[in-house]
């Protein structure tokens, strides 16, 4: 169940939060802290694009798994990078407001904030 005021954080909006699996009907179950987290992220490096915030248990993504991730539940966003050195301030900036999973891919970051059944703090990287 969400708990996230989308008030409280300015810069993201449910439209970009939000399952885009197209068989739920844009599910949003963001958990307030992780968003609290992703806005921390925010005022520290200016605009991010969310590729990936909440998924539902039907999107393609989370059928691939045994257990629900991070983004079913709630506590996870993919953010776009373009090159290294952007995906490094990410990292700095997420180790800075306390998300507990980081995920290095060619061109998103994905960050969470824990995980029910995943071992935390964790850092991958996936090319």
């Amino acid at each position: 169940m969400s708990d996230w005021n989308p008030e409280t954080t300015p810069n993201f909006s449910l439209q970009e939060m939000c399952c885009k699996c197209g068989k739920c009907g844009g599910q949003c179950e963001m958990k307030q802290s992780h968003m609290s987290r992703l806005q921390g992220m925010r005022n520290i490096l200016g605009p991010l694009r969310v590729t990936s915030g909440y998924r539902c248990p039907q999107h393609p993504e989370e059928q691939k798994k045994a257990t629900p991730g991070a983004h079913a539940q709630g506590t996870a966003t993919d953010l776009q990078t373009s090159n290294s050195g952007s995906r490094f301030k990410y990292v700095q900036a997420a180790v800075k407001v306390g998300m507990q999973g980081i995920g290095l891919y060619t061109n998103f970051v994905h960050v969470d904030s824990g995980h029910e059944t995943m071992a935390r703090p964790a850092l991958w990287f996936k090319s």
